[in-house]
């Protein structure tokens, strides 16, 4: 009978194409992971990497092999997670959050993993949802939240709901736009190419005919909220993150012009993995954004 522990490390190598990085996603030393590919490939008698070139490939009877070890990595998690529900994850866990989520729901999400799981160790990356859904297929993270990521072969999406959003501008902006063609005249913050919230600002322009001003590029949507509030100019964003600030009337919803398209919300995570800690996060993020109605 193989060792799934032997089948979990050709999965990663083969995966990534690299054996450090294999080593880096497991927490094993890369000796270990090398140890264990040569070890199921003699159990198989048959070659499963080509190492000739970097990156490394898979031989045909390596693929072949491939696709049943994902199908089983993925069953093995899922009995995994059934059977152990209830007790305590260890280890380290490396999450990703897009702005507005870490801005609406990580605090409690921290709070509830460190309460439930006070062994488990989460280390948190807050960045655009492209290069978090990257980072995730680079084995740099085990599981991130994002919003219309690119969909990516080895990666998993489990859709949290969708999420409003729409123009906002401060209290003064506000009494200038008074029809679609008034947004022309103003400074535009957008997350740069390819993030979602650029691409809906871009898709609200085309289909309304509107000729887009030169828009101004901000990689945080933390900082593009304090520009807008401080009257820097206007821009999409989703509404739940700015509640209290609409609520106090320090920030304005523009919600007489055309609507604008909503945001998916996903947990994206690798296929195939074994690791206890992550269906616990994904079970808490879920919890959580439905605490705070992040998304319907």
């Amino acid at each position: 009978m193989l060792n799934l522990k032997l089948i979990e490390a050709f999965y990663w190598v083969a995966k990534l194409r690299n054996f450090h990085a294999a080593a880096e996603r497991m927490r094993l030393a890369q000796p270990t992971v090398t140890y264990r590919v040569k070890e199921l490939e003699r159990q198989l008698g048959r070659s499963l990497l080509s190492r000739s070139s970097q990156p490394i490939r898979m031989t045909p009877q390596g693929q072949a092999f491939f696709v049943n070890a994902e199908r089983l990595l993925t069953l093995a998690q899922e009995m995994q997670h059934q059977m152990r529900a209830g007790q305590s994850a260890t280890g380290l866990l490396r999450l990703g959050v897009m702005d507005a989520f870490a801005a609406v729901c990580l605090p409690e999400l921290l709070r509830d993993l460190a309460e439930r799981h006070p062994d488990l160790d989460v280390s948190v990356v807050v960045d655009l949802s492209h290069t978090l859904t990257l980072k995730l297929e680079a084995g740099e993270l085990d599981v991130a939240v994002v919003s219309s990521p690119p969909i990516l072969p080895d990666l998993r999406y489990d859709r949290l709901g969708g999420q409003a959003v729409g123009w906002v501008s401060a209290p003064a902006a506000a009494e200038t736009i008074r029809e679609p063609s008034d947004i022309t005249q103003q400074r535009i913050f957008i997350t740069p190419p390819p993030s979602n919230l650029g691409t809906i600002t871009a898709e609200w322009f085309r289909e309304y005919g509107l000729e887009p001003p030169s828009f101004s590029m901000c990689n945080s949507m933390s900082a593009i909220v304090r520009l807008v509030t401080a009257g820097a100019g206007i821009g999409i964003m989703p509404l739940k993150l700015v509640d209290d600030a609409l609520a106090t009337g320090r920030l304005c919803h523009l919600n007489h012009l055309p609507p604008v398209k909503s945001q998916d919300i996903f947990i994206a995570l690798p296929r195939g993995v074994l690791d206890l800690a992550v269906p616990v996060t994904t079970d808490a993020i879920r919890a959580v954004a439905r605490n705070h109605a992040f998304s319907d």
